[in-house]
């Protein structure tokens, strides 16, 4: 009986360690009919497979095994878990003001602004995934004009943990755009490589993703890593800047460096990608289906349609794990203004049966690990 065991593991050509359950699986699946084994071998195996995918989290793609990603959401509850007051035994885990104000010195005078001072300091709850907090330094005693809904002055922003910088903007550019100096794009280029290494970003290891004239003497570029052609926008960053008396001026850096991103391979063919999404929203609803595009992405898992399912109105009550692959991007759309409308629906509900959706379909495991409504719902992209 070992022989069919190692047969079957070997078949499957196993990427994980082989759980216990998995062993227990088999072999309760094998030993229950001997006979029946050597009258059907190839359907004891589909019958062991289904029951591995169900008792063990294992899911199957062609003839390979793999670890199931999804997992079902936990409950959060924001002001529990991330209160808006921070605790002063949680500052006190913190880099310090003092270091964050001499942090801030130092990138006003690499961007462009020496002579700009520090009027203020902040430390405020981030609520996402990966940061609990983040100072914010300000130029100006005031974010915005009162009674007005320009903002003035910079602000640059740190990771109060480690402090290091996340984000800057100025405000007030466009009053100096207008006497910005004509580059070149290799100009451009070489300032904005040589400032992006001096506050500590690793431009080497990302590929430029645009690079845009904008307004004839403004330059935007954008930098962020790509796997077989696809773009990770959850680790990519942008900087905007110009030339002015010599000295580079930097209007914004901004951007998401997430490093969690998995890169698990493509199993799962468009073909079947459709199918599963498909299948998912004939389950949700019954209006005509009009169009059905996939492309790959790379996405972060989320609860969307975990919600839908269980009919949750609140999305921020659960939390998904933080977690970055590719997957296939399935778009199903229905019509913009639907016939019959029941305006009497629940939102979950009128979301469900109404509005055009995306389907994240894990490029490996086929599993749907998130998704979002689609811009094309109701007259939308």
């Amino acid at each position: 009986m070992e022989a069919y065991e190692n047969f079957i593991c070997e078949t499957l050509r196993k990427e994980i360690n082989t759980p216990q359950s998995y062993k227990r699986t088999i072999r309760t699946a094998l030993y229950k009919d001997r006979k029946e084994i050597k009258n059907n071998f190839k359907r004891v195996v589909l019958a062991t497979c289904g029951g591995i995918i169900l008792t063990t989290g294992i899911a199957f793609a062609g003839y390979t095994v793999y670890e199931k990603v999804w997992k079902e959401p936990r409950s959060y509850d924001v002001n529990q878990e991330k209160p808006a007051i921070i605790s002063e035994e949680e500052k006190s885990e913190l880099v310090t003001e003092d270091e964050i104000k001499e942090k801030a010195k130092e990138i006003l005078k690499d961007f462009g602004y020496p002579d700009k001072e520090i009027k203020k300091i902040d430390l405020n709850r981030s609520y996402d995934d990966s940061l609990n907090s983040y100072y914010a330094v300000y130029t100006e005693d005031e974010y915005s004009i009162p009674n007005s809904n320009k903002n003035i002055g910079i602000t640059i922003n740190f990771n109060s943990e480690t402090g290091e910088f996340i984000y800057f903007l100025n405000n007030d550019f466009d009053e100096i755009k207008s006497n910005l100096e004509k580059i070149s794009e290799e100009e451009a280029m070489k300032l904005c490589i040589d400032l992006l290494t001096k506050i500590g970003y690793p431009v080497d290891s990302y590929e430029i993703k645009s690079c845009e004239n904008k307004d004839e003497n403004e330059w935007v570029i954008s930098y962020s890593r790509s796997y077989n052609g696809v773009y990770n926008r959850y680790d990519e960053f942008q900087i905007a800047f110009g030339k002015l008396n010599g000295n580079i001026i930097v209007e914004s850096v901004n951007g998401l460096m997430e490093n969690n991103f998995e890169n698990n391979e493509y199993i799962i063919s468009e073909e079947e990608a459709i199918n599963i999404a498909k299948a998912k929203e004939e389950e949700f609803s019954s209006e005509p289906i009009i169009n059905i595009t996939a492309n790959k992405s790379i996405e972060k898992m989320n609860q969307f349609i975990y919600c839908l399912e269980n009919n949750i109105e609140d999305q921020t009550s659960v939390r998904t794990e933080n977690r970055i692959r590719n997957v296939w991007v399935v778009k199903i759309e229905h019509e913009k203004e639907p016939k019959n409308k029941d305006n009497t629906l629940s939102n979950v509900e009128s979301v469900k049966r109404y509005m055009s959706k995306k389907y994240f379909i894990d490029g490996t495991t086929g599993e749907i690990i998130g998704g979002d409504q689609a811009k094309f719902s109701f007259g939308g992209e």
